[in-house]
């Protein structure tokens, strides 16, 4: 086998468990073997060596000399951590956005992401709405280097919003939606400062919600 064959063999079994690991379908605290792994998706033991760093460095798992790699845990600092960062790239993202429009960008894939959200009929449908307003505002940012950082964000978002929770949905629906009508107006300031107030409520909410499962931090 040669490496470039096990490099892709190794992005198969990257994505394979990430996805699970993100769905849910793994849960924190289970070990992932490689034996097991291998077998199950009709691989070798060696593209599973090199996907589980992988997961490591993506913050998915945890890989300790005597456990081996095991699925990490979302804490409250990690959700800190992913809003201290949601609060400086996404208020830049919507500015931008909103200066985009004023010039004339097309925005109507974020018009019609917001009617899908207001349409949405269960949380899975809205969940994917809200993924698809917050994508588009940073298409029409049009900042290469921001996308990035926002999209290395994703697996950490997409994870964190599936942690079970009893909040009320309408308010983070409001807030999607005076979001997009600054952008789609072009008023710069009101979307950037719209962005950052989204940004700190769903971590309150967020953080209430992992508080109730996991425990306040001492």
């Amino acid at each position: 086998m040669g490496s470039e064959d096990i490099r892709t063999r190794g992005d198969y079994v990257f994505e394979q468990l990430r996805e699970r690991i993100i769905d849910g379908r793994l849960l924190p605290g289970e070990r992932l073997l490689e034996r097991e792994i291998a077998a199950e998706l009709n691989v070798s033991r060696v593209p599973v060596r090199d996907a589980l760093p992988r997961l490591a460095e993506a913050g998915l798992v945890t890989i300790a000399a005597r456990r081996g790699a095991v699925i990490s845990t979302v804490s409250i600092t990690d959700a800190q951590e992913l809003f201290d960062v949601r609060a400086r790239l996404e208020p830049l993202a919507a500015r931008r956005a909103a200066e985009a429009v004023a010039a004339g960008a097309d925005a109507t894939a974020l018009r019609a992401a917001l009617a899908d959200e207001h349409g949405a009929e269960d949380s899975l449908h809205a969940g994917e709405a809200a993924a698809r307003i917050h994508a588009e505002i940073n298409a029409l940012a049009d900042h290469a280097l921001l996308e990035r950082m926002l999209r290395a964000l994703e697996d950490r978002d997409r994870r964190l919003a599936r942690v079970p929770t009893e909040v009320d949905p309408a308010p983070a629906r409001g807030e999607h939606r005076r979001l997009v009508e600054a952008v789609l107006s072009g008023s710069a300031a009101a979307a950037e400062a719209l962005a950052l107030a989204h940004v700190e409520l769903a971590r309150g909410r967020s953080i209430a919600a992992l508080e109730g499962r996991l425990g306040t931090p001492s």
